[in-house]
């Protein structure tokens, strides 16, 4: 199970961001409400899941790994990309004494 963020969290919190929208959502562009939604789903099923089992035919151990959000806005996601850009950058670049 996937531990989630802090933003998540404040999101979920008190049903704060649906509280937000209600009252403000003619004044939301629809790409925040897309991403909010990402980050909502992130690590949940409703983006979609693997399941992995054990290829023993006695063994039913199964693992199922969902899906993330893959949004640059979202702190797990988005943490994750910057660090793979950040290594292909220093793949590319030259390396400095410094």
């Amino acid at each position: 199970m996937r531990i989630p963020s802090k933003l998540k969290h404040l999101l979920h919190t008190k049903q704060l961001w649906w509280r937000y929208y209600l009252k403000h959502k003619d004044q939301i562009r629809p790409v925040v409400v897309d991403n909010i939604i990402k980050i909502l789903s992130c690590g949940l099923r409703t983006l979609g899941y693997a399941t992995f089992a054990c290829r023993n035919p006695h063994c039913s151990h199964t693992k199922t790994v969902c899906f993330s959000c893959k949004s640059r806005f979202c702190n797990t996601c988005g943490y994750k990309a910057t660090q793979q850009w950040i290594a292909q950058q220093n793949s590319v670049l030259p390396q400095t004494g410094v």
